[in-house]
């Protein structure tokens, strides 16, 4: 099995006590008389101990990581595997009518017993916690191991019979050993038009100690692992994002800027967006049957409210011992229809990774269409970054997944691979750049043909504002651009009957591009703003006039829609 490398690893397992039995109906059976026959006696069957899969495999344990297992498991009890020495109760039980006992199964080292021994040369035992749980009940035993493979029994008793729970994991000592470390886990490359290639880089590190080796291949390519490749579940949309604030704050990726809304304070922990204060409310529109979230736990975060389609579903605690990544399952069986998730931070900080949906087809990502660079290296103390490459020429319009796996002496990772490929047909974006003299701001997407202008008369650059389309695109319209040489000012629009006020004055330089009359897809509001005092006008997509507020400008109205 892969592992999957958050800080805690969690593995779902699950084991059922069934009451197998012959579960009989009464019956009539006529005979030709008025009165039907006594139906039969149901046959009585002894309950039976049936579970599966027999073994779970827990992936790598060292300290700092913790690992879980979910068991979903009459009357039944389950004994401290042998070797292992209780430090409180040393057994569980219970009694099992028509639904199963969800039986966890958790493993950690014990850090205090590590300290000072960083960069020791020999190998210790190390002391290893395990904790089994159902229902209210708790068991707790601990035992030092040696590094490397392990493989634990837990028996199982029931009047069904009795039964056994294998799990395994590999044990590694940070102080002695290498260990991998990949940020982040889950890329995703946005959309992509056919026949380009769109590049990703991640983080790899080594999280222990001594020299760490490693090699990466995508699944199909030739390893020495024989293992099948994850299963591709949904589409994933990850909310990673490059894209850092000099004030620390999180901004949205490009192509999630149409469906990400954020509102209140939100800080970028590690590239995602993480909400440090009451109230902070992050908004995703999909289109699905399903929908899962995936959310960082830790011991200072708090709790996160639930909403899908303005309705309240749920509140997940986020506060746990360690940090772990954990998917949570929001929804299922929904209309395939155009939906809204909602999350809301109730106290303490939160942080969100991305959302899984479900509902659409996800093609698998081909090996020989993804390229890596490097495809190995040696790390100590320093940081291998990997880029990963997908072209796209022979890949036909719709969602994709992967997952490009690494091979370490420090343990196995994967990382999964998400990518939406559109036609080259779309239609074409124009960069609009924004220049501003005084109070007067210039709006071209030819910088270039008009650099005369903007020298002569001392505009300066303030960068790209916002998109527009090219001719021809339905749903839009021309957006032109008119002047006040008395005013020194710059006024746009489909035309000046759509300003609120006499517009005598102005003149026509021509059209800078098109301006979708209504909401398409990936568009939004380019808000108009104006000086009563200045009469001068300003525009911006941001619905806060990027503090233009403050210089006297007031809200004017919505010129039309573009790209961000």
């Amino acid at each position: 099995m892969r592992r999957q490398y958050c800080l805690i690893v969690s593995i779902v397992f699950l084991l059922f006590f069934l009451m197998i039995g012959s579960l009989s109906m009464p019956r009539i059976v006529h005979t030709g008389h008025a009165d039907p026959v006594d139906p039969p006696k149901p046959v009585k069957t002894p309950p039976n101990l049936t579970f599966s899969p027999k073994e779970i495999d827990m992936g790598l344990l060292s300290s700092g990581r913790a690992l879980r297992g979910i068991v979903e498991p009459l009357k039944w009890s389950a004994a401290v595997p042998e070797g292992w020495t209780a430090t409180g109760r040393e057994s569980l039980g219970g009694s099992i009518q028509d639904e199963a006992t969800e039986l966890q199964i958790r493993l950690k080292v014990l850090q205090d017993d590590l300290s000072n021994h960083k960069g020791r040369v020999e190998k210790l035992p190390l002391p290893v916690q395990l904790t089994l749980e159902a229902g209210n009940q708790a068991m707790t035993a601990t035992r030092n191991l040696d590094t490397g493979e392990h493989r634990e029994t837990v028996h199982l008793q029931s009047n069904g019979g009795p039964g056994s729970l294998h799990f395994t994991f590999r044990l590694v000592d940070r102080s002695t050993e290498p260990l991998i470390g990949i940020s982040p886990a889950r890329v995703d490359f946005g959309v992509a038009v056919q026949g380009e290639q769109v590049s990703k880089r991640i983080r790899l590190n080594n999280q222990g100690w001594n020299t760490l080796k490693w090699k990466a291949f995508s699944y199909g390519a030739k390893s020495d692992r024989g293992d099948m490749p994850p299963a591709i579940r949904g589409k994933l949309v990850s909310f990673f994002s490059e894209e850092a604030l000099d004030n620390g704050l999180y901004t949205a990726p490009r192509h999630l800027k149409d469906r990400l809304e954020l509102n209140g304070k939100w800080t970028r922990e590690q590239g995602y967006p993480s909400a440090p204060e009451e109230g902070g409310s992050l908004r995703y529109r999909f289109t699905g049957t399903g929908v899962s979230v995936y959310v960082r736990k830790g011991p200072d975060k708090g709790q996160l409210a639930v909403f899908l389609d303005d309705k309240f579903l749920f509140q997940q605690d986020a506060l746990a011992e360690q940090a772990e990544c954990i998917e949570i399952p929001v929804a299922e069986g929904l209309p395939n229809t155009a939906h809204t998730l909602a999350l809301v931070n109730r106290n303490a900080p939160v942080a969100v990774e991305g959302i899984r949906v479900y509902g659409s087809d996800v093609m698998r990502l081909h090996p020989a269409g993804i390229a890596l660079f490097p495809r190995e290296g040696v790390v100590t103390r320093q940081t291998n970054y990997v880029n990963i490459t997908v072209d796209t020429h022979k890949l036909a319009p719709g969602h994709y997944g992967s997952f490009v796996a690494f091979d370490s002496n420090g343990g196995q990772a994967d990382v999964e691979l998400s990518l939406e490929i559109v036609q080259d047909n779309v239609p074409k974006i124009l960069d609009v750049y924004r220049y501003v003299r005084d109070a007067d701001y210039f709006l071209t997407t030819n910088p270039q043909a008009e650099s005369q202008v903007l020298q002569t008369r001392g505009y300066q650059k303030q960068g790209v504002a916002f998109r527009l389309f090219s001719p021809g695109v339905p749903g839009t319209t021309e957006f032109y651009r008119w002047f006040h040489p008395a005013r020194g000012d710059h006024f746009y629009g489909y035309h000046l009957k759509s300003a609120k006020r006499p517009m005598q004055g102005y003149v026509l330089e021509g059209t800078i591009g098109n301006i979708a009359t209504s909401r398409l897809t990936a568009t939004r509001e380019l808000y108009r703003w104006y000086h009563p005092s200045r009469r001068q006008y300003f525009f911006t997509v941001d619905p806060k006039g990027e503090g233009i507020q403050k210089k006297g400008y007031q809200f004017d109205g919505i010129a039309g829609y573009v790209r961000p």
